[in-house]
């Protein structure tokens, strides 16, 4: 389950790429709907929303656009797991300037 929040703490969506450790993308892009194009390396989830991935280790980023800092995150997923949180809380560039 992906747990994300904007810097206030309110619940909001992000853009996520995973991707194992041989740098294949997760889920796979041919087998996409939208709004998760096959084109794109990432995929679009909000609050409570899922990813459904196999068992392995992956390293995970995530961005809400320019005025959102890129995040990275390390995720293992056992062989034996059911469910598992990924507990995301954004964070600003408080250095952009809208012109």
């Amino acid at each position: 389950m992906i747990d994300v929040v904007d810097e206030a703490g309110s619940p909001t969506m992000a853009a996520f790429t995973f991707r194992d450790r041989q740098g294949r993308v997760y889920p796979n892009p041919a087998r996409r709907l939208a709004p998760d194009f096959f084109f794109h390396n990432q995929i679009y989830r909000a609050q409570g929303e899922s990813v459904t991935l196999p068992p392995g280790d992956y390293s995970v980023t995530v961005t809400r656009g320019p005025k959102y800092r890129e995040q990275s995150y390390e995720l293992t997923v056992g062989s034996h797991v059911t469910q598992q949180t990924l507990a995301v809380r954004l964070k600003g560039c408080w250095h952009y300037e809208s012109r």
